[in-house]
């Protein structure tokens, strides 16, 4: 099983759009975690509430199943929801994460829940190590190096505030713990929600493992709150791209100014020069040769074609 939590309001988007369905590399948000997750679990969960429709209407071809999550009150009460399905689920395992950590990679979540497996844990915590932690969840380990809890950062003691090991917010648990022991979440805090964190707590309290593996690579878990966290993966993504198809083939006379969308396909032997856009679902064959300064929108452009200084949607090019 799989739960991915996307029905939270965030305001400082300062958006009419909820921020799953924003868009980074010409792909919404939770399209990335989708990809990610689908091949570690056959059953996805989507937990919606603020924007459910658009987010449902979003992604209705795809097999999910959209739970409606109609009160906000906290990713544990997120996480409620989902229990009547669970209970009818013979999987053993739970991955749950955030439907805004679009950087978040397939090879991470199998990762983890082989950690998890390996040492028959209750619950997996996928951590990574950051130079400058704040604001994000400390993880608390024994002497042995076993993981006993979650420290928040406003709750951080002065030694505490100095762990450089973060909660990704992404987790493992056994089905049949997490189901007989999300009813004893409490909402005793200033925002009255049920954090989902304290369920490590209690399983922690009550003998079970926790497990944790740490990511190499602490981008990945980077969540979208701001614009400027936006812009951020934006940049990282298009990077990204740009190097997957130098690759493969393709030469990019200047990476800095080539935009290239995650769903543009480009065969070998192309070469793109500088401030040229590929966005939408373009496909360009191999030994073509595009731009400067082209913008090309869900066009298919074949094999040895050259377009320079254009602005074109939705077309087919011949050579």
């Amino acid at each position: 099983n799989a739960i991915i939590l996307a029905a939270g309001k965030v305001t400082r988007m300062k958006s009419d759009t909820i921020k799953v369905l924003h868009q980074v590399a010409g792909k919404k948000i939770l399209s990335y975690v989708l990809d990610a997750v689908e091949a570690c679990s056959p059953h996805i969960y989507v937990v919606v509430g603020y924007q459910a429709e658009q987010v449902q209407s979003a992604f209705r071809d795809l097999p999910i199943t959209f739970i409606n999550q109609h009160e906000q009150l906290g990713t544990g009460h997120a996480v409620q929801q989902v229990i009547p399905f669970l209970e009818k689920s013979t999987l053993k395992d739970t991955l749950i994460l955030a439907g805004d950590c679009p950087l978040i990679k397939t090879s991470s979540l199998e990762s983890l829940l082989t950690t998890h497996r390996n040492t028959n844990a209750a619950a997996s915590i996928l951590t990574t190590v950051m130079d400058n932690p704040t604001g994000y969840g400390r993880i608390i380990r024994s002497k042995d190096n076993h993981i006993e809890g979650i420290i928040e950062q406003k709750d951080c003691s002065p030694s505490q505030a100095t762990i450089s090991e973060i909660n990704s917010g992404i987790y493992v648990f056994n089905t049949a713990l997490l189901i007989e022991n999300i009813a004893n979440l409490q909402s005793n805090n200033n925002q009255q929600e049920y954090y989902l964190t304290d369920i490590i707590h209690i399983l922690n309290q009550k003998g079970h493992t926790i497990s944790g593996d740490i990511a190499d690579d602490y981008t990945e878990i980077i969540g979208v709150n701001t614009r400027n966290d936006l812009a951020k993966i934006n940049v990282s993504v298009y990077d990204s791209n740009n190097a997957s198809h130098m690759e493969q083939g393709v030469t990019i006379i200047d990476p800095q100014s080539t935009f290239i969308d995650s769903d543009v396909s480009i065969g070998y032997d192309t070469i793109i020069h500088p401030f040229t856009i590929l966005t939408g679902k373009t496909t360009i064959g191999n030994h073509c040769e595009i731009g400067p300064y082209s913008h090309l929108k869900n066009c298919s452009v074949l094999d040895n074609d050259v377009i320079t200084h254009s602005i074109t949607q939705t077309v087919n090019q011949n050579p």
